[in-house]
């Protein structure tokens, strides 16, 4: 009976790590959807609106990250994403053709929203290591450094 349950549990990480991807950008496009009202409010300031981007729309977009497997193409979205969050609050058409660099410029920011997905990451992963006893997360770190130290 308890290898039953291994096994149950193991389909549901694989699923769950299997959704994620769709999960993201459903996440992604939800947050964006809610930040264009109040990004093309002109009465606000620039700065006013990259700080109300950074408390209200960036902590709906990385609920649950530290369970995300960020793999390349997610990172190029999270990336996608932010860039396209600060070109609307700098109100840049798309047909203006800015980099990426002018408008990081503009707005007076660096990029950062990747770095604080993953700096959770691995906060939540040093959590799970410290705890006492065992647990299936921490049973399924071990297994998947293991795997990885035999690449």
């Amino acid at each position: 009976m308890g290898n039953n349950s291994n096994k149950y549990t193991s389909f549901r990480i694989l699923v769950h790590s299997l959704q994620m991807t769709v999960n993201v950008t459903g996440r992604f496009t939800h947050c964006w959807q809610k930040a264009t009202a109040w990004a093309l409010n002109s009465r606000r300031s620039t700065s006013t609106k990259i700080r109300l981007l950074k408390a209200l729309v960036w902590p709906v977009a990385m609920y649950g990250c530290e369970s995300w497997t960020l793999r390349k193409p997610d990172e190029a979205k999270i990336n996608t994403f932010e860039m396209k969050c600060l070109t609307q609050v700098l109100r840049v058409s798309w047909t203006a053709k800015k980099k990426n660099e002018w408008v990081l410029n503009t707005a007076g920011v660096e990029r950062s929203l990747l770095a604080s997905v993953k700096e959770r990451k691995l906060v939540y992963f040093g959590h799970v290591m410290r705890k006492k006893g065992d647990s299936l997360e921490k049973n399924h770190a071990r297994h998947n450094s293991r795997l990885q130290e035999s690449r």
